[in-house]
């Protein structure tokens, strides 16, 4: 394997399809730069383009748990849910929903607020 003293990071054996030489080389023939730049380009689109998928799929899950640990805590009157590994939890009693967090808390009525409840919970375990 190549090696260089290049700064820039170790050299990444690649070997083009028939196909992908093609595309390379049409890259490069509108401007592209040179094969280098062109595969650089490419795996920055496909990593922002695939964070963009890992972020809302993280999202997601979260929001999952979260809508779990309310409808357990609504189902276990004065037990605290929460996700694993997280210090955010939720507690019902008194007709209210507490998200709490390392001692600081937020109530939500239970009738017109669990959506917020599940945000702030969302919202805590996002920033951890």
């Amino acid at each position: 394997m190549p090696t260089t003293n290049s700064p820039k990071g170790s050299a990444i054996p690649v070997r083009p399809t028939p196909q992908m030489r093609q595309q390379l080389d049409e890259l490069i023939a509108a401007g592209w730069g040179n094969q280098t730049d062109v595969i650089r380009t490419a795996i920055d689109r496909m990593h922002q383009q695939e964070m963009r998928y890992m972020n809302r799929y993280s999202k997601t899950h979260l929001q999952q748990e979260a809508f779990n640990a309310i409808a357990n805590a609504l189902e276990n009157r004065g037990e605290w849910f929460g996700m694993k590994g997280r210090s955010s939890q939720v507690i019902f009693a008194e007709g209210v929903l507490s998200v709490v967090d390392n001692g600081e808390g937020q109530d939500y009525d239970v009738q017109t607020e669990q959506a917020k409840a599940m945000d702030a919970l969302v919202s805590d375990w996002t920033r951890e």
